[in-house]
């Protein structure tokens, strides 16, 4: 099995052991390298070329959303995680407009922070459970905007809360009982009849709408 290849981010040391300690002991992960700075970490993605950057928003030289935007314009094989104590919605939305795939809270399990990270290789955007309880009372509760999403049928609807909370196709097409390519397909009508391109362009709208589902 091929491992997902991680360099992981932040300027203070006991932090990245840590990380690397818990993050190792994952059957499909490996940390291939550690930078304490934002400049070290450009360097070292270009020459790792890993398939995940977990990194802090705050870090020397350069910061964690800067690096992030350099990431996603010359190596955008490799998608960015941000794991940081920064829960203000101002941040996550500046690190959605970056393009990151992933922002976990440092106070969650290494639980959250590992489904980031595999949301991030399949290039899904991933907030975790912490963030969005964070940031839930500058959203609404969940409801969806009807008047936004009357060009979707009752099907792209579920499938659009369904990914909006998260879940990868295959526990999609679980819940609803159809098959991974059904979900597919609804996925991809959904995205068109939205004029949304990505998965990040989804759960930006999701963000903008409010539409995110408490977990």
């Amino acid at each position: 099995m091929n491992k997902i290849r991680i360099i992981l981010a932040d300027d203070h040391v006991v932090v990245r052991q840590g990380l690397r300690s818990l993050i190792d002991q994952e059957p499909d992960m490996l940390v291939i390298g550690e930078a304490g700075d934002g400049l070290q970490l450009l360097e070292m993605v270009e020459q790792l070329r890993p398939d995940v950057v977990l990194m802090d928003i705050r870090m020397p030289n350069l910061n964690g959303i800067d690096a992030a935007e350099e990431i996603q314009q010359h190596f955008p094989a490799t998608h960015v995680v941000i794991l940081t104590m920064h829960a203000d919605r101002a941040y996550v939305e500046r690190a959605i407009q970056a393009r990151v795939f992933g922002y976990v809270l440092k106070d969650e399990d290494i639980s959250e922070i590992c489904i980031a990270i595999r949301h991030a290789l399949q290039g899904n955007l991933y907030l975790s459970e912490g963030i969005l309880k964070k940031i839930q009372g500058s959203l609404s509760t969940g409801e969806i905007p009807v008047e936004k999403l009357l060009v979707l049928t009752f099907r792209e609807r579920q499938v659009f809360q369904l990914v909006v909370e998260g879940k990868m196709n295959s526990e999609i097409a679980k819940i609803l009982g159809i098959s991974v390519r059904t979900v597919e397909g609804h996925r991809a009508n959904m995205m068109s009849n939205l004029n949304l391109k990505t998965h990040v362009d989804l759960v930006r709208f999701a963000l903008e709408h409010g539409i995110f589902i408490e977990r």
